[in-house]
Formats: structure tokens, sequence, C-alpha cells
């Protein structure tokens, strides 16, 4: 089994919040994809070029998803910087790293806690039972 190096999180606010029964298919991928690609804070610098290339998307169709997601509040976008936000609402956040140098609409950040030890050890233990029960012990 192949461990990740590194993970994201997409909340079941997307779900349960409706997301996904508003979002066009290119939408929800775009969304996919730069929860995939994003930073601790986020962030994503991929060029649209480079995502049109990835997804497969036309112009027409990534400039519809991008606005469909900044209508949504899913996302920030000032050419080059891709930014994923915190899921308003809902019991977790799409992101759990606090966005220090966020590009924002001007609307307040959702205040998260720096401390990822948590996160990470409740991660590893979840992976370690995964991996137990999956190997038959």
């Amino acid at each position: 089994m192949r461990w990740a190096k590194s993970y994201s999180i997409i909340d079941h606010q997307i779900l349960h919040g409706g997301y996904l029964h508003r979002l066009s298919h290119e939408a929800m991928i775009l969304y996919l994809f730069l929860v995939v690609v994003a930073d601790r804070q986020g962030r994503s610098f991929y060029s649209d070029v480079s995502i049109m290339g990835i997804l497969r998307l036309d112009d027409r169709q990534i400039d519809n998803a991008r606005e469909q997601l900044i209508r949504e509040g899913l996302i920030d976008y000032r050419r080059p910087y891709w930014h994923v936000k915190n899921l308003k609402g809902g019991k977790g956040l799409a992101r759990r790293h606090e966005a220090e140098d966020t590009v924002s609409s001007g609307r307040d950040e959702t205040e998260l806690s720096s401390d990822t030890r948590y996160d990470r050890d409740f991660a590893k233990a979840c992976l370690k039972d995964i991996s137990r029960m999956l190997s038959g012990r």
C-alpha cells in the first residue's frame, strides 16, 4: 500500500449544504482539483492553461466553472491566485488550516486553530486502524 505524503479534506458540507446539487460537472471537478492542489492556506497558483489541460476543459467551461464557484462562495480568484475558502454553516471546514495571507473578497474568514498536531495524530491513528483491518489483523 502506498501512503500519501499529504492529503486534503473535502467537508461533508459540500454535499449537505446542497452545493453538489447546484454545481455543474465542470465546477465540481474544478473544485476537487483546487482542493487537491491547494497549499495549507487553500491557495493554488495553477494557470488556466494548465488546469484546462489537466481537466480537459475549454476557455468557456473554466470561466463558467470559476464564476459558479465564486458565486457559491467556495473560492476566491485574483489571477493568478486561486483560494479555496472555508465552508460556512457546517459542522466542519473544507480547509483545516488558518489562512494567513488570503486572497479574499472582503468577507471575514472563519477562525481556525493553528495547531495541526491533533489532526495529524488523529489521521495517523485512523490510517493505522484501516491498515490493520485490511491486513486482517
